[in-house]
Formats: C-alpha cells, sequence, structure tokens
C-alpha cells in the first residue's frame, strides 16, 4: 500500500524557480503531483500555513558538525554525526571534505567515504579533497609539513582508489602539468581551483584544460587587482566556470557577495565551509593543530580563518538579508546549483515529478524551521 502525504498552502519553491500551485502530492517519498485543488484528495495533510516548502540543500564542502572533524575524527561515527548535524540545518546531501594530512589520512577518507555512501540515509554523496596539492604561499589553514607535491605516483594511487568515491579535488592548477590534470579528469574526477597563487593567465590555461570550478572564492588565491587579475578576475570573467562562495559575512564582506552574485548568476553556489556546527569550546587540538573559536569563526593562533561557523541554511539567510541576492537565485544557490554541477540525480536539490525529493520548511522571512526527510 502506498503512503501519500499532501503538504497544504505552501510557498513552493522546486529547486529552480517559484511554483504557482501551493499544493504538493508525495506518494512513497515520490513527488506526485503539485496542485491547485486538493479538495478531493484522501491522503495525509499537512498545513503549512503559508511557510516556505524547499528541496534539502546540498553542500559540497564539509569539514565537520556537532563535535565530529572529519580530517582527523576519521570514523564512521563521525561521518554520521557530521550528517546528522547538518540534516538538522537542512543539508540532505554533501561531500564530506578531507584537509591537508598525512597521506595516510587521505587514503583512509577515502575507504569511510566510500562506506558512507553505501548508506542513502546519510545522504553521503561523494568526498571532497581539499589538498595536498597546494601552494604554500595560499595555505591558510592547512599544514605546511603535509603539502605535496602532484608527482604522478600520487595521482595514480588517488585515481586508482579513489574511483567513483572523490568527486571533488581542489588543487593550485599551477603545480599541475596539462597532462596531469588531463589524467585526472579523465578519471572522473572534478577539478576546482583553490589555495592558489594563479595568474589569470595560469587559472584560464586550467579552465581551458577543464578545471571548471573555484574553491570558496576571493579566499585562499590570487587576488583581483587592476594589473593582476588573478585567479578571482579569471573565475568572475569566465562564464562557464562555476564557483563556491561562503556566505557568513567573515570570509568575505556582503558586497563581494552581492558582486560575484551579479557577475555570476548562473554558476554561483554557496558552501559552508562548515569545521565544527554547535560546538561549545573555544580551544580545539587535533594531533598538531590548534584552532580557536571566537563565536562566529575559527581561527589559527596566527588568526587565519580556519573554516567556517555556518550551516548552508545560514548562508541562504545572509545572502537575502545582508546581500541583497533575490531569494529565487539565493534558494537556487543552496539547492539546484551544487546538485547541477555535481551531476546528481534529481532526488536531490530538486522537486521533479516521479522522483524521490527530500523537503525543508522555511519560515515566511527564509529562517529555517525543520527537514522533513
Amino acid at each position: 500500500m502506498s503512503t501519500q502525504q499532501l503538504f497544504t498552502n505552501a510557498r513552493i519553491f522546486d529547486g529552480t524557480s517559484w511554483r504557482p500551485e501551493p499544493h504538493l502530492l508525495l506518494s512513497d517519498g515520490r513527488v506526485a503531483a503539485f496542485l491547485h485543488d486538493v479538495e478531493s484528495i484522501d491522503s495525509e495533510r499537512i498545513d503549512l500555513e503559508g511557510q516556505i516548502l524547499t528541496p534539502g540543500f546540498v553542500d559540497l564542502q564539509v569539514n565537520g558538525g556537532g563535535e565530529a572533524f572529519f580530517s582527523i575524527d576519521q570514523t564512521m561515527a563521525a561521518l554520521q554525526e557530521i550528517a546528522r548535524v547538518h540534516r538538522e540545518s537542512g543539508t540532505t546531501a554533501l561531500l564530506a571534505t578531507q584537509v591537508t594530512a598525512p597521506w595516510s589520512n587521505i587514503l583512509r577518507a577515502i575507504e569511510l567515504v566510500r562506506d558512507a555512501m553505501q548508506v542513502p540515509e546519510l545522504g553521503i554523496v561523494g568526498l571532497h579533497l581539499e589538498g595536498p596539492f597546494l601552494n604554500p604561499e595560499k595555505r591558510g589553514a592547512h599544514l605546511p609539513q603535509y603539502l605535496l607535491e602532484p608527482e604522478d605516483a600520487l595521482l595514480d594511487e588517488l585515481i586508482e582508489k579513489g574511483a567513483a568515491v572523490i568527486k571533488l579535488l581542489t588543487i593550485a592548477p599551477e603545480l599541475f602539468s596539462d597532462a596531469q590534470i588531463e589524467r585526472l579528469m579523465a578519471a572522473g574526477i572534478r577539478l576546482s581551483a583553490g589555495h592558489s597563487m594563479a595568474t589569470a593567465a595560469a587559472a584560464q590555461r586550467a579552465f581551458g584544460l577543464g578545471v571548471d570550478k573555484v574553491t570558496h572564492l576571493f579566499n585562499a588565491m590570487s587576488p583581483w587587482e587592476s594589473r593582476a587579475p588573478g585567479l578571482v578576475g579569471a573565475c568572475l570573467g569566465a562564464p562557464e566556470v562555476w564557483a563556491g562562495i561562503i556566505a557568513d559575512g567573515i570570509h568575505l564582506d556582503y558586497l563581494s557577495l552581492e558582486l560575484s552574485d551579479r557577475l555570476k548568476p548562473e554558476r554561483l553556489f554557496l558552501v559552508s565551509d562548515a569545521y565544527l556546527v554547535r560546538t561549545k569550546r573555544r580551544d580545539i587540538y587535533y594531533d598538531d593543530r590548534h584552532i580557536i573559536f571566537t563565536g562566529d569563526r575559527f581561527l589559527t593562533p596566527s588568526n587565519q580563518l580556519a573554516g567556517a561557523a555556518i550551516t548552508q541554511s545560514d548562508g541562504l539567510y545572509n545572502c537575502i538579508h545582508h546581500a541583497n541576492i533575490s531569494p529565487d537565485r539565493a534558494l537556487q544557490m543552496v539547492t539546484s546549483r551544487p546538485a547541477e554541477y555535481l551531476g546528481l540525480s534529481p532526488e536531490y536539490g530538486r522537486m521533479v515529478p516521479g522522483h524521490p525529493t527530500h523537503l525543508v520548511i522555511l519560515d515566511q522571512d527564509f529562517r529555517f524551521v525543520r527537514t522533513l526527510s
């Protein structure tokens, strides 16, 4: 027997646009219909009283959640905690992120995420490997002793062991040969430029080879200057290139976020870059790392930013209320755009008739209320 749910009196955003219909019918967790008239529908009813119904959020850069930081807390229990905390904030699909660490940690992360991907309810859809092939000049909080040159043998091992698991690899493209970039792409690994000192010309060369995204735009990369546009300028000037961006008002000014939305109206999406979420600790020690939590940001002892303290729902609110980004575009930035970039099935970031979906309720002011799946 099928199970039906009818959500009534909602403002429905389907991942790309607002629906004219105020009601959504689900059958066994799949989108059955968007409806104007529901008088004849016999099913469980949930009256949303004008609240907003959206697809679950997608986050392609999640370091941790709760008290678990995946790059160090390398257990399935940690991944479960991270997925739970973010799901409780509206994110129903994410890339667990492994930062620069000993090579053995990277290989361990691949195997853990491979196992987690077999548990659909976790919503962990792959691994984002951020490093270790980064430029030391823009390493940020990445530990210098673990940065590596992109030797062919290491790349071959990543390709062999990370097949179908590493969905995204952040690299400093100026460190790579054309052949190395092409080899990674041929293996199905998406490449994102970040922690990089690439000139605009070097960035454009990488984009031409297929590097199609920039990691946390503006942060840890060559800046946009009048006579040296850098990676920032090259990205904003390339309409085909995607960019993840952190909307916490700390990693970049809200005006920079607003202008990025204007320059990249279809290929900009939010990432939380969440370090820990809901932690009560001020001093956090992981092996030889010391991170200080000030209440709204994570810092190294030398005052470098070390990841954000927000979720996708926080970033969504900030886009609308602080960066003058329209609600429909802001919603796309946490739903359909990251899903489209990663090539996820219609189950994620969208409401498509005939397909399963994950749902989030927001209040009329775009504050998160709850996750429904």
